[in-house]
């Protein structure tokens, strides 16, 4: 079944052109809409990109029923937590306040 990512929300889109982290914060929301396609097919998946002064808030929410807990790890979420502390970083993941799994990260700009 094919992935339908939907954009949420962006704040300053324009400005995300001349971030220097922008390669990598796609190469991070690549990676998450990858595992949202493998671990939760069908589901629905947001995707909410945030600029602000200080940061680039990235967002991936998706609703399936998240990772078994005998589900062993991949290299996805160890690549994403790389990429975002190669940039002063952070990333988190793990099951979303209403449902499904959720990636969050925060790039300083």
């Amino acid at each position: 079944m094919p992935l339908r990512p939907r954009l949420v929300s962006t704040r300053n889109f324009q400005a995300l052109y001349n971030v220097p982290c922008t390669i990598r914060a796609f190469r991070i929301v690549q990676e998450a809409l990858t595992n949202a396609r493998r671990h939760a097919p069908g589901a629905a998946v947001d995707v909410d990109l945030t600029y602000g002064p200080d940061a680039l808030e990235i967002r991936v929410r998706d609703t399936g029923p998240g990772p078994a807990p005998d589900q062993p790890g991949g290299h996805g979420l160890t690549g994403m937590r790389e990429r975002a502390a190669m940039l002063g970083g952070q990333l988190s993941a793990g099951p979303a306040p209403a449902g499904g799994y959720l990636i969050a990260v925060r790039l300083p700009t």
